[in-house]
């Protein structure tokens, strides 16, 4: 059987207990609907002691080397889109484009591609 891994780095308690059945059952819904069988395990990133957030976000994409992706959730804390999103993400995920720990974004897509064409949910003539 195949096994679709995710991981999930999240703020609080709440979240990884709401999120990852919510994550679950989506990636379950995709798999059926494109006819495929496989078992769909979201693993919760440890929470680190990081202070900086975009720091804490690396160190979960090391955390989830190997993995098929990681899902960032944040909380907004900031009346603008932009503003959150700019905060509370991109610096992290800036951080990890320029780790050389993490595999770079483009074996990220190919493993993807790979996983996915394994999956027979993308069809081998779509390569990026």
């Amino acid at each position: 059987m195949n096994v679709l891994v995710l991981g999930l780095y999240a703020e609080g308690s709440t979240d990884y207990s709401f999120l990852t059945r919510v994550i679950q059952r989506t990636a379950e819904q995709l798999l059926a609907d494109h006819e495929q069988n496989a078992e769909v395990l979201v693993l919760e990133m440890a929470k680190n002691q990081e202070k900086d957030r975009a720091k804490s976000i690396l160190q979960a994409a090391r955390d989830a080397c190997g993995y098929h992706a990681l899902i960032v959730h944040s909380d907004a804390d900031h009346p603008t889109p932009e503003k959150a999103f700019q905060e509370r993400f991109q610096l992290g995920y800036k951080m990890v484009q320029r780790s050389k720990e993490v595999p770079s974004y483009q074996q990220f897509v190919q493993d993807l591609t790979d996983t996915l064409i394994a999956l027979n949910i993308l069809p081998r003539i779509h390569r990026f």
